[in-house]
């Protein structure tokens, strides 16, 4: 897939952050077939200017109307005294007075990727919070479903405390699920392709039979969740 590209994230400190955008990378280039010179991974974080830096004014250049645009992001994530959802970037604060000046408000990013002329946007959140906020707070606004292309988001959230209950599993319970659906078993109707609502319905069920697991939305901006998101491994 020539016109693809993906970003991969990972935050050092917050628990499996490294591990699983690790395995997506592994995932974007063996399932999503992007050559492995379009899988940018930025394993040791970034930081706020790095982040505005990335999506504001470099990915422009990268990319062109042709581009299907992915982004997986694990980290930290907070919300504000207003209610704004932020991600925590490397240098960061966790401190709510401190939150507007150090970490990346939510909705910057998708109106950042919102300007980009690409083909489309498909963006996971694998997110801890100290609260457990609710994921749709990492939704993206009415107004980011006017954009050219269609955009995707997955956004998982989970208290910060869960992995401190799994310190031996070696990544996070979402990527986990997702990445088993993705190897095959989401493949519901057996004809080697996953769609949006085949892992949607394959990582929803696996999350919940957990019962202490994250809480994850899947959102599309044009409703269309029969859409491919991914072949299975070995078909064409």
């Amino acid at each position: 897939r020539p016109d693809a590209l993906a970003i991969v994230i990972g935050i050092p400190g917050v628990a499996k952050a490294t591990a699983d955008a690790g395995l997506m990378k592994i995932f974007f280039e063996r399932l999503l077939r992007i050559p492995a010179a379009d899988v940018k991974l930025f394993s040791a974080g970034v930081t706020r200017n790095e982040l505005v830096t990335l999506f504001a004014q470099k990915l422009a250049s990268a990319v062109d109307y042709r581009t299907d645009l992915y982004l997986f992001y694990s980290g930290g994530a907070v919300v504000d005294a207003t209610g704004d959802s932020y991600l925590v970037p490397r240098d960061g604060s966790n401190a709510r007075h401190l939150v507007p000046q150090t970490c990346y408000r939510v909705q910057e990013l998708y109106a950042a990727l919102s300007d980009l002329e690409v083909r489309s946007r498909t963006i996971i959140l694998d997110l801890r919070s100290p609260l457990g906020a609710p994921q749709t707070l990492f939704l993206p606004s009415a107004a980011t479903g006017g954009s050219p292309g269609p955009t995707t988001v997955i956004s998982s959230v989970a208290p910060s405390s869960y992995d401190l209950i799994t310190p031996d599993v070696d990544h996070g319970p979402f990527v986990r699920q997702l990445a088993l659906g993705l190897r095959g078993s989401a493949d519901a109707d057996g004809d080697g392709r996953i769609s949006l609502a085949e892992i949607r319905d394959f990582v929803g069920e696996r999350l919940s039979a957990d019962g202490a697991g994250p809480s994850v939305e899947f959102w599309t901006s044009d409703g269309d969740y029969e859409r491919l998101f991914a072949p299975v491994a070995g078909e064409e």
